[in-house]
């Protein structure tokens, strides 16, 4: 039994004999695998990846089933054996559309894609900076209780001094002062215990349950290189990002160009009539027609590179603010 117990208890205390203390690169690190909008990020992006390939293929080929040729007029009306017109037919039909916009097709999935990658990389940097701010809000919050948790101490003695000065016939003034002075940092003592809360509220957001673990003793330190830092502004994130937008929509245009190209499709059918009348054979191309280019194709093809525009500026109004 004794053994037993010894075991129960062992097994019971090897996850606190473990445990480690969450540091701020252990924070930044949860957060950028498992916060709930870098999980987010990450399926779109996988998604978006899925689509390239489908988007450059042939649509579906159409079955097609019909009746041709049947009277409705006269005493053969209705009847699919009497006249030699009519006809039970089945085929198949492929719509082929120009291959300039297939591949643009191609081109807008891959830079969606391009796209979704370079959101969730600013999708992991913000969950990683929301994490070290969470996790250095409570580390100094934790520090302002235990300081205060000192100055409560030291205050509710000066007042129990006063108050026994004052049984031995010392100074009211003395005395209030000091349970004055006491009430006001128990004040102070609430509300950092308060911020200690909402802090780590804000990093369970973003780490999880890692969140509940004690912090490491020592204070981060922050070694920042300026010349090392402005020479890599042209890879933050942000910037990427604006990159990859701005490939979507120069693909978008192109695809846009590409509906001014005619597409075609293709049938082929096979007719049956009555036995005395034999079977045909018909073959079908389809071509159409983009007539109206400057009404329909045109203004589409405007509004993507007003696209292209905007999306300039606005990487130029972002590279600034960095």
């Amino acid at each position: 039994m004794r053994k037993a117990w010894l075991l129960c208890c062992a097994i019971g205390l090897a996850p606190v004999a473990h445990a480690q203390p969450l540091s701020l690169s252990d924070a930044v690190a949860h957060a950028g695998t498992q916060a709930p909008s870098v999980t987010a990020a990450t399926a779109a992006a996988d998604g978006a990846r899925r689509t390239i390939t489908p988007s450059g293929q042939l649509p579906d080929p159409q079955l097609v089933l019909g009746l041709q040729n049947i009277p409705i007029e006269g005493a053969d009306r209705y009847r699919l054996n009497r006249d030699q017109m009519t006809m039970q037919t089945v085929g198949v039909m492929q719509d082929m559309p120009n291959p300039w916009k297939l591949a643009a097709r191609t081109d807008v999935a891959r830079a969606d894609a391009e796209r979704a990658e370079a959101n969730l990389d600013v999708t992991r940097l913000d969950a990683r900076m929301n994490a070290a701010r969470a996790w250095i809000n409570l580390y100094y919050a934790n520090a302002r209780v235990t300081a205060l948790d000192r100055l409560a101490r030291e205050a509710h003695a000066s007042a129990a001094a006063g108050r026994a000065r004052l049984a031995a016939g010392g100074g009211v003034e003395d005395a209030i002062a000091a349970e004055v002075e006491a009430a006001r940092i128990d004040d102070r003592r609430a509300d950092a215990g308060a911020a200690i809360v909402a802090a780590r509220e804000e990093l369970r957001r973003w780490i999880g349950t890692e969140a509940d673990e004690a912090l490491t003793v020592e204070a981060p330190r922050f070694a920042v290189d300026a010349d090392r830092l402005r020479a890599r502004l042209v890879q933050h994130p942000a910037l990427a990002a604006y990159a990859a937008e701005r490939d979507l929509a120069h693909a978008q245009v192109r695809a846009a160009e590409a509906e001014g190209v005619p597409d075609w499709s293709w049938s082929l059918q096979y007719q049956h009539r009555d036995p005395s009348f034999g079977d045909m054979a018909s073959v079908e191309v389809r071509i159409g027609l983009p007539l109206f280019q400057p009404w329909r194709q045109g203004p589409l093809v405007a509004a993507r590179r007003d696209d292209e525009t905007r999306v300039e500026a606005e990487r130029n109004g972002a590279q600034r603010q960095i």
